[in-house]
């Protein structure tokens, strides 16, 4: 195929493949720089999470209505999702560090999340066109090692993903993110960072009274 283009053809192409690898090498390069700064963040910042307490409906933001798609292919629109539970607890990760974070949190709480029949979704945000390449790849990772009945609750997002960063006080891509919906998908708690009893107990409370207002509009 490369014979048969013409050398005009040719020289395009040439500077088509320099400016994409440009690209990818120019983002690869500030990825590591963010990284750097947030690895050493995490490092020297505090230990403890940091929680939000529950969120009054008058002060708290709904979620972005943002499209993403599941282990099982499918579209995933997270306002959608939240309708159909009396709660959903969001986990947001950017890097695995922060999946595995969010799995510390989990293990100490999932029996009380379910006995409140508290929805889980774990949400991926691949931020940058280098992670965006692999995305097909981790997924089918993940589709070996996670359960076929829990492929929908595992979605992705490619994007920036700012306009999630937004809803916390989290910057940090290395340290997970979880958010607690209510069935308007508005952000009714936030926790991030390693958990403690304290900070677990808040997320139980918030849970509790968010099922607790949840139960006129499933009853209705």
């Amino acid at each position: 195929m490369w014979r048969t283009l013409r050398p005009v053809d040719r020289i395009y192409s040439v500077r088509w493949m320099s400016s994409s690898r440009d690209r990818v090498k120019a983002q690869a390069e500030e990825i590591m720089k963010r990284d750097f700064r947030d690895l050493y963040d995490a490092k020297y910042a505090k230990k403890r999470a940091t929680v939000s307490g529950l969120i009054a409906k008058e002060d708290s933001i709904v979620f972005p209505r943002i499209k993403t798609t599941s282990l099982s292919t499918k579209r995933i629109v997270i306002q959608d999702e939240a309708k159909k539970a009396r709660a959903t607890l969001l986990e947001l990760s950017f890097r695995m560090s922060g999946a595995n974070q969010n799995k510390q949190w989990i293990d100490m709480c999932e029996k009380s999340l379910r006995e409140l029949k508290v929805q889980s979704l774990y949400l991926t945000v691949n931020e940058t066109f280098l992670y965006r390449a692999l995305s097909g790849f981790i997924q089918s990772t993940q589709r070996r090692k996670i359960p076929l009945r829990d492929h929908d609750r595992y979605i992705v997002f490619n994007s920036p993903g700012d306009e999630i960063l937004n809803l916390t006080q989290n910057s940090n891509r290395l340290v997970g993110d979880l958010l607690l919906l209510d069935t308007e998908a508005r952000v009714r708690w936030y926790g991030y960072g390693a958990p403690d009893a304290s900070s677990v107990h808040s997320l139980e409370e918030a849970a509790r009274a968010v099922v607790d207002e949840s139960k006129t509009f499933f009853s209705a």
